[in-house]
């Protein structure tokens, strides 16, 4: 037969697990604000870029060319990188 715990027990025993432990002295250092910064602006720049690439090509009829079009193919992968992928990334970075 197996030991059962009544719901006050469970609390108590559970209670006991959990410590009291405060965060003091948080800042942020300099570095961190400036790594924050420049990936902010390098995921801007990306973004910016990828956009103007992609409507140069749609816009222009001179540049639709099957180059151009596997061109356009990169980009729009790197802008959904640039929007998905490095916001994460760059979370974690921080």
């Amino acid at each position: 037969m197996k030991p059962t715990m009544n719901k006050d027990e469970f609390r108590s025993d559970f209670l006991s697990n959990i410590s009291n432990t405060t965060c003091e002295g948080i800042t942020l250092d300099s570095q961190v604000i400036g790594v924050g910064v420049f990936l902010a602006v390098f995921i801007l720049v990306a973004i910016v870029g990828n956009i103007l690439v992609i409507l140069s090509v749609l816009c222009n009829k001179h540049l639709q060319t099957v180059t151009n079009f596997f061109i356009v193919n990169l980009a729009i992968a790197d802008l959904l990188l640039s929007i998905i992928v490095l916001p994460f990334s760059a979370s974690l970075e921080v």
